[in-house]
């Protein structure tokens, strides 16, 4: 299994494992659908909505 990093898309991640849409909104991330996620990285996201 790849490694989530920082840096990872949040769309990629939610490619790689649609389990961790229930985590990421659990922490406030509600960008899941978003079109930012195509190209907001996990970092990113964590700043402005975590």
């Amino acid at each position: 299994m790849e490694k989530i990093s920082k840096d990872m898309i949040i769309a990629d991640l939610v490619k790689l494992d649609p389990n961790i849409i229930p985590i990421l909104m659990r922490e406030g991330m509600h960008c899941i659908g978003c079109p930012s996620a195509q190209a907001e990285s996990l970092e990113e996201a964590a700043v402005v909505h975590g």
